[in-house]
C-alpha cells in the first residue's frame, strides 16, 4: 500500500477491480465530516452498483453510505438506493432502541452501586458523529471489573436478560473459570432483539492496554434526552478502538470509520499525542496501523513527523496493507467462519497477528538465537493462550462449563493466537520474517 491511492493495493484472490472500485466509493462515503468531492471522485469510476451495495452491507456502513449518497446526490439505480435507504432506516431505529436501553442500564447499575463503563455503541456514535442515526450497532458493550462479574450477571439476569454464550446457565465455579480464562459473556433479551456483551477486560492481551484504569476517572457522554453514560477517557478510548480493530484485522470498515470520525476536529498535534499515549500503553503498532489507514483511506491529516515515522520502516506500512486487503476481501458477512479461515490462509489476517498480539519472551530478550530457535521461542509464547483455548473447548475447562457449552464457547482471541502459532510453525519462519516486523 505504498501508492497514493487505494487501487494501488495488491488484491488477494477474493478481490477484483470491480470490488476495489466499490470499496473505494464505500470508503469515500465513510469520511467524516462527509466529503462530497471525495464521493464524486470515487463515483467517477465505472461502479458496479450491486457490488457497491454488497460492500456497504458487508462493512455495516449503510447509514454512512446513505447519508453521503443523499448529500452528494449520486444517481444510484432505484433498487440499490431503496435497499440502502431501508437498511439505513433500520440502523437508525435500532440505534434509538439501544440508546434507550443503554441509558436504562446505566441507571440500573448506578442503583446497584456497580461500576460500569460503556464501550463503543451509542456513546461512541453520539461522541463521534453527533447523532445516533448513522453508526451501525449490533449490541451493547459494557465493562465491569473482574471482581464484579458475578454481581453484574445476577443483576442483568434479574432484569430479564438471559445468558447465551458460553452457556445458558453458569454456577459460581463456572463463572470463576470463565472470568479467569475469558474476557466476555453474551446475553440477550426480548427474544434476542436486544443483545449485550458483558466485558471484564479491555483486551485479551493485557500488554496492549497496560496502565489503563477504566474505572479510576471515567469520562461521561450525554445522550440527548436520555441521560449520561460512563465511558472511557478519550485517550483510553483511542487505545481501545485501535486494539479492538487490530484484533479483528480491521476486516470491517465501520470500525475504522468510527475511529476516524472520533479523530475529526482534533489538531494534528493532538493526534500525535494520542499515538504517543498508545505507544506508552503498549499499543503502538495498533495505533500506527489505524492512523495510517485513516490517512490513506479517509484523508486524515497526520503530523509530518508522525507520518514519516510510521512510513519509515516496513512494520506499519505492511500492517496497513494487510488490513486493507482484509477489508477488501470479497467475503460476505454470512460466511463468517469461512472468512476467518481465509484470513489466516493469506496475508490478510496477519495484521491482527502482528499488531494485536505481543510475541516477545523475556527469556529471549538478552540474546539472538538462530531463526529456527527464535520461531520456536515466539510460538512458545503463544502456548498458554492456546492451552487455555483447547482446555476450555475440548478438555477439563469445557467439561467444567457443561456439555452444552462445548463447541459454543467463543474464545476468539485465543483462537486467533492458535491460528497464528500454527501458521508460524507450518511456515518455519520466525515472527521477524512476518511483513511488518
Amino acid at each position: 500500500m505504498a501508492g497514493a491511492t487505494l487501487l494501488d493495493v495488491q488484491f488477494g484472490r477474493w478481490s477484483s477491480p470491480a470490488w476495489a472500485k466499490g470499496f473505494a466509493l464505500t470508503a469515500a462515503c465513510c469520511r467524516w465530516p462527509t466529503d462530497i468531492d471525495a464521493v464524486h471522485a470515487a463515483a467517477a469510476a465505472a461502479i458496479d452498483w450491486s457490488i457497491f451495495a454488497q460492500t456497504a452491507r458487508r462493512h455495516r456502513v449503510a447509514g454512512l453510505v446513505h447519508n453521503a449518497v443523499e448529500r452528494a446526490e449520486l444517481p444510484l439505480p432505484a433498487d440499490v438506493a431503496k435497499d440502502i435507504a431501508i437498511e439505513a432506516r433500520s440502523i437508525a431505529w435500532q440505534n434509538l432502541a439501544y440508546a434507550h436501553e443503554t441509558a436504562r442500564l446505566q441507571r440500573l447499575f448506578d442503583r446497584a452501586a456497580v461500576q460500569v463503563v460503556f464501550l463503543k455503541g451509542t456513546a461512541l456514535s453520539q461522541a463521534a458523529y453527533g447523532t445516533l442515526t448513522v453508526k451501525h450497532g449490533r449490541d451493547i458493550d459494557l465493562l465491569v471489573s473482574p471482581a464484579q462479574v458475578s454481581i453484574a450477571l445476577d443483576l442483568l439476569q434479574a432484569d430479564g436478560y438471559t445468558l447465551g454464550d458460553p452457556a445458558g446457565a453458569l454456577n459460581p465455579a463456572q463463572i470463576k473459570a470463565l472470568v479467569a480464562h475469558g474476557d466476555q459473556a453474551e446475553l440477550a433479551r426480548r427474544d434476542g432483539r436486544l443483545r449485550l456483551e458483558l466485558h471484564w477486560r479491555l483486551a485479551s492481551n493485557r500488554h496492549l492496554v497496560h496502565g489503563i484504569e477504566p474505572f479510576a476517572a471515567p469520562a461521561q457522554t450525554a445522550l440527548p434526552g436520555l441521560g449520561t453514560l460512563n465511558v472511557l477517557r478519550p485517550e483510553d478510548e483511542f487505545v481501545y478502538l485501535c486494539v479492538h480493530g487490530a484484533s479483528h484485522s480491521w476486516s470491517r470498515l465501520k470500525w475504522l470509520a468510527d475511529l476516524n470520525a472520533r479523530l475529526a476536529g482534533l489538531e494534528a498535534q493532538q493526534i500525535a499525542g494520542l499515538y504517543e499515549y498508545a505507544e506508552a500503553r503498549g499499543a503502538g503498532l495498533c495505533a500506527g496501523q489505524a492512523l495510517l489507514l485513516c490517512h490513506r483511506l479517509f484523508g486524515r491529516v497526520l503530523p509530518v513527523g508522525l507520518h514519516e515515522a510510521l512510513t519509515a520502516g516496513r512494520r506499519v506500512t505492511r500492517l496497513a496493507a494487510s488490513a486493507a486487503q482484509s477489508m477488501m476481501a470479497m467475503i460476505r458477512a454470512t460466511h463468517r467462519h469461512r472468512a476467518r479461515r481465509a484470513l489466516f490462509a493469506t496475508w490478510s489476517g496477519r495484521s491482527g497477528l502482528a499488531a494485536g498480539h505481543d510475541f516477545s519472551l523475556p527469556k529471549c530478550a538478552d540474546f539472538s538465537p538462530p531463526r529456527a530457535t527464535r520461531s520456536v521461542c515466539h510460538c512458545r509464547a503463544l502456548l498458554p493462550s492456546c492451552i487455555h483455548y483447547c482446555a476450555f473447548r475440548y478438555g477439563h475447562g469445557g467439561r467444567c462449563l457443561g456439555p452444552a457449552a462445548n463447541g459454543r464457547l467463543k474464545r476468539r482471541n485465543a483462537a486467533d493466537r492458535l491460528c497464528s502459532a500454527v501458521f508460524l510453525f507450518r511456515s518455519s519462519i520466525s515472527v521477524h520474517d512476518v511483513p511488518g516486523f
